[in-house]
């Protein structure tokens, strides 16, 4: 998913019995263990940012990734930038 700067990308990856991996512009920025769906993601309270929520057997949480100023989508792909849907 692109944040809605579209200026990075972020993913996560679920893991067979060890947990889930968050990634931001190639790198990974956040893991643990809980169930983490796709489906929980949305654009977070700052410009850029993307929250997510988590549940573990505390409870259910909610995460927010914020990039940092020295990276981005370009940097992550050597340069290019993201095409505007439908070009």
């Amino acid at each position: 998913m692109f944040t809605s700067d579209s200026n990075h990308l972020v993913w996560n990856m679920n893991r067979p019995q060890s947990g889930w991996r968050a990634f931001m512009d190639g790198k990974p920025v956040a893991e643990g263990f809980g169930q983490l769906s796709d489906a929980t993601w949305q654009p977070g309270p700052t410009p850029g940012s993307w929250a997510f929520l988590l549940q573990d057997n505390d409870g259910l949480k909610r995460i927010t990734l914020t990039p940092s100023a020295g990276t981005s989508f370009a940097s992550f792909a050597g340069g290019a930038s993201a095409l505007a849907p439908g070009k």
